[in-house]
């Protein structure tokens, strides 16, 4: 696997992650974030690259940080 596709999947993970941590599905995440429940699949799929904006926009929607969403889950501490 390429290192992007594995950076945009590792991305995607992470969207999905904090998603079921805070209970949402992809349907109320799309709606806070102000676009599609497909988006949010294909991202969670790594199957799109998400722009910086939309990450900012998902993490306003998670209210988390958008930096979470580039660390690889083993280095995440306690999160």
């Amino acid at each position: 696997m390429s290192k992007s596709k594995l950076f945009f999947k590792t991305v995607g993970e992470n969207i999905r992650h904090y998603r079921e941590k805070r209970g949402f599905t992809q349907e109320k995440l799309a709606v806070r974030a102000h676009m599609t429940d497909g988006y949010i699949s294909m991202l969670e799929n790594g199957l799109k690259n998400a722009t910086l904006e939309t990450l900012l926009r998902i993490g306003e929607a998670l209210d988390i940080d958008p930096n979470l969403f580039l660390i690889a889950p083993k280095q995440k501490k306690g999160k």
